[in-house]
């Protein structure tokens, strides 16, 4: 995902544990596939998320 415009931070279950990162914008980030992902965003902030689709599964967070 490509940071567009504001600040996020990506929440990604990795392993057992969850690593973050701050996405801004100008950046990006590679989800590996099938690693689940969730973002929290304070104001406003905008990002492009490119996936294939195919098997994507959404979840409660």
């Amino acid at each position: 995902m490509a940071g567009l415009s504001g600040r996020m931070t990506l929440h990604q279950e990795l392993d057992g544990g969850v690593r973050t990162v701050v996405l801004e914008a100008g950046h990006a980030i590679v989800n590996p596939p099938g690693v689940w992902h969730t973002a929290d965003i304070e104001g406003e902030a905008s990002a492009l998320f490119i996936t294939a689709g195919m098997g994507t599964e959404n979840r409660e967070r």
